[in-house]
């Protein structure tokens, strides 16, 4: 499972992103993490509103997961979109497209 870090220092360490094999059906239904983990670091304008953010949906029920709705990349998308991060202020499904982008193997 993934973890979000929002730290003072306005960063956001992403600690344990995995590559997903998403072009594999089996591997979404089995989550087959078997990837190397990828960390990525994100210096955020805004550190305050992605802590908010993480503190507004914590213990919250997420629903079901979707991999392209609901996910830990979903929630990661949105946390940097708080953050005010510039790479991340477009729709959710940009915003997560983008983060998918940056993860060596990630749907390869």
């Amino acid at each position: 499972m993934a973890t979000d870090q929002v730290h003072d220092s306005r960063s956001l360490t992403r600690t344990k992103v995995r590559a997903l094999n998403v072009k594999d059906p089996s591997s979404v239904g089995g989550f087959d993490f078997s990837e190397e983990i990828t960390p990525l670091r994100f210096d955020l304008p805004s550190p305050a509103r992605a802590r908010a953010f993480q503190e507004s949906v914590a213990g919250r029920p997420s629903g079901d997961f979707d991999i392209m709705d609901n996910s830990c990349l979903t929630h990661c998308a949105k946390v940097l979109k708080a953050g005010e991060h510039p790479d991340f202020q477009g729709s959710d499904l940009e915003n997560t497209n983008l983060l998918k982008s940056m993860i060596p193997g990630y749907g390869t």
